[in-house]
């Protein structure tokens, strides 16, 4: 998990540099509005780096899967705005209107795009918690595991891998399997 995260510590800081790529260039070519528009872009990645990096160091799940959601969202609305002007663009993008419509001008934009896509990649597979099922063998000691007398490890049904559900409704009723 902590590799994950420094994984996404880092594409924000991918994100931060191009960010501030993109003010450099708007201060250059004078441009007011491009100049607001990267300040509060730039703005939003350095939330997102520092919340990436403040949480490499949390170990409860209540904190972990509380900032992951949290980077999650932040970063999938990020993609989904950032993309949907990429794709339907009612004007260029701002640094290419003050300069033309040269394409190596949106670089900054696509590239941001292309690190709010990772980021958001990583974070959604990102486990927010410990798995369901551990080997008794990793609980507890090798006494108590063989004086287990029950090893299913199935779920309620007896089937596993499969997709049906089944339901209990009273000892005396049969097993329903959706």
């Amino acid at each position: 998990m902590r590799l994950r995260k420094l994984a996404l510590s880092c594409l924000f800081a991918g994100v931060t540099a191009t960010e501030a790529i993109g003010i450099g260039w708007s201060v250059a070519n004078g441009d007011i509005d491009s100049f607001v528009i990267f300040a509060l872009r730039l703005a939003f990645s350095l939330y997102l780096l520092l919340l990436s990096f403040a949480s490499i160091n949390q170990h409860s799940i209540q904190d972990h899967s509380k900032s992951i959601l949290h980077i999650l969202v932040l970063s999938f609305l990020a993609t989904t705005l950032m993309g949907e002007t990429a794709i339907f663009p009612l004007t260029p993008p701002p640094i290419a209107s003050s300069m033309g419509s040269s394409s190596a001008l949106n670089v900054p934009w696509y590239t941001s795009l292309v690190f709010y896509f990772l980021a958001c990649v990583v974070a959604i597979t990102t486990p927010q918690g410990p798995k369901y099922h551990y080997p008794p063998e990793q609980i507890y000691l090798k006494k108590t595991v063989s004086a287990i007398s029950t090893v299913y490890e199935d779920n309620v049904c007896g089937s596993t891998s499969t997709l049906s559900a089944c339901l209990y409704l009273r000892p005396s009723l049969n097993e329903i399997c959706l």
